[in-house]
């Protein structure tokens, strides 16, 4: 039988659970200067001017970003090396 998980499991998870860590991943984000419309999988998402449009190459996932949850949320990443 296929077992179906709720928030309300989210306490017996964290019990049984092994305690992960998610590795970054990183994203390319581009600020906007005009209102911006995105086309995501949830349905059409806004962003205004000053946001971002954010895009994950691994999914290939876009969606858009608040400005002020960039300032608080994200770091600039280190460099690509070549070769590594």
């Amino acid at each position: 039988m296929r077992k179906t998980f709720t928030q309300a499991d989210g306490p017996n998870l964290v019990r049984d659970g092994e305690r992960m860590l998610k590795l970054p991943n990183p994203v390319y984000l581009t600020r906007q200067n005009e209102p911006f419309d995105v086309e995501t999988t949830e349905g059409t998402l806004s962003g205004k001017a000053g946001d971002f449009v954010a895009h994950d190459p691994i999914s290939g996932h876009v969606w858009p970003v608040a400005a002020s949850y960039v300032e608080q949320h994200y770091r600039p990443a280190e460099p690509e090396t070549v070769g590594a």
